[in-house]
């Protein structure tokens, strides 16, 4: 709605133009924050450029600026979405100023945010850990987007559709439990269903809650270093022992 409006807003009403509109996507990993602004690109009839601010710091001084520049001068006019993702890493709540690289670390921060602000276009800011990103900068987002992990109905509604459709599922498959013993995301499900596919693939057999509680420990492992066997609860019954032990890769 701001991007078809906010120009009729300044040719009949006399508003001044103003940049945007900024969006903070605030979430965790999994939760469908890329896929709402891919979403919100294709309804525009936009594309979408995702940034990788990695890419865009430098440890040197007055690099970044530029980076932004020729980043922002390159997409003027054009219809083009950006998506900056986990700007935690660079809004982070403002400690101290202890030396010249913490001034200019602020510098480069609202530099950023400048030019998001002037930006005639959608701007998509997206973290995991918004609790780390200072309050001075939340202010200045214009739309402020929660994406929870997903509740049991929803857990249950995507293990359905993320199994392959045409997979034979074992008898004893019970989604139910699956999606009531472990919270993962959208993202992590997609991951596990996936993981285990291929494990019934490879052997070949049905898909069954071996398979399914072999792909959530992998995904556990992944997104917290290890996995912990109080996590998988009613699946751990289903889980090999090889498994556990590390023997069977």
């Amino acid at each position: 709605m701001w991007v078809h409006h906010a120009d009729k807003v300044v040719e009949k009403w006399g508003g001044k133009l103003a940049g945007g509109p900024i969006a903070l996507f605030s979430g965790p990993s999994g939760t469908g924050k890329t896929f709402a602004a891919s979403v919100i690109a294709n309804d525009l009839g936009w594309s979408l450029y995702r940034v990788d601010l990695g890419l865009l710091v430098s440890k040197y001084i007055g690099e970044t600026e530029k980076n932004l520049n020729k980043l922002f001068d390159a997409v003027k006019g054009q219809k083009i979405l950006l998506q900056f993702d986990e700007v935690d890493a660079l809004m982070g709540k403002r400690g101290e100023i202890k030396d010249a690289r913490d001034r200019y670390a602020n510098l480069e921060v609202s530099h950023l945010l400048s030019r998001i602000e002037q930006h005639q276009g959608p701007c998509i800011l997206t973290t995991n850990l918004r609790k780390q990103i200072d309050q001075a900068f939340q202010r200045r987002f214009h739309f402020v987007l929660t994406f929870p992990r997903p509740e049991y109905k929803q857990r249950l509604a995507l293990w359905q559709s993320l199994l392959p459709k045409q997979a034979p599922i074992a008898k004893n498959m019970d989604l139910s439990l699956v999606a009531e013993a472990v919270a993962l995301t959208g993202g992590e499900i997609r991951n596990a269903a996936m993981h285990a596919a291929i494990l019934a693939i490879s052997e070949p057999s049905s898909i069954s809650l071996k398979h399914i509680s072999i792909g959530v420990w992998r995904v556990l492992q992944k997104s917290d270093g290890q996995a912990r066997l109080n996590q998988l609860r009613q699946l751990l019954d289903y889980l090999p022992v090889s498994i556990i032990s590390g023997d069977d890769t």
